[in-house]
């Protein structure tokens, strides 16, 4: 199998404090991996730097061939990496397909799940527009 993720020996901090200390792992072309441990042990922060909301300080990430340590997020997910969000922010009528696309699709196809996503359907595209709403004093 090819490597879609590899990531060798990444640090990240929040301030002064070591968050992730030398995290290496290597995911292939439709294999499912599941990053595991207690609360505090850096598995959200793991996933922020692979999506680069968290500056690895050192360390190498590359995604379907390309290097993306130094990207910003949103050139990350036009790759195809997207980070779904653990909080229950989902619109309780949508399908988890529909919820995932409505937080905004930013290429046609998702690495990970390797499934053509394509436009949003219909409940999808209305669940996803903004709601305007008035308030008196």
């Amino acid at each position: 199998m090819s490597t879609l993720l590899e990531v060798e020996r990444i640090n990240s901090y929040y301030g002064d404090s070591h968050i992730l200390f030398d995290i290496s792992l290597h995911v292939a072309k439709n294999e499912v991996v599941a990053l595991l441990g207690r609360n505090g042990a850096g598995k959200s922060t793991t996933l922020k730097t692979l999506m680069g909301l968290v500056r690895p300080s050192s360390g190498k990430i590359v995604l379907a061939g390309v290097p993306t340590q130094s990207m910003r997020p949103h050139a990350i997910a036009a790759l195809g990496l997207q980070l779904v969000p653990e909080e229950r922010r989902i619109f309780g009528s949508l399908s988890v397909e529909e919820n995932i696309c409505s937080r905004g699709p930013v290429g046609k196809r998702t690495l990970a799940a390797g499934t053509d996503l394509g436009d949003l359907s219909p409940p999808a595209r209305e669940a996803a527009q903004p709601r305007h709403r008035s308030f008196r004093r």
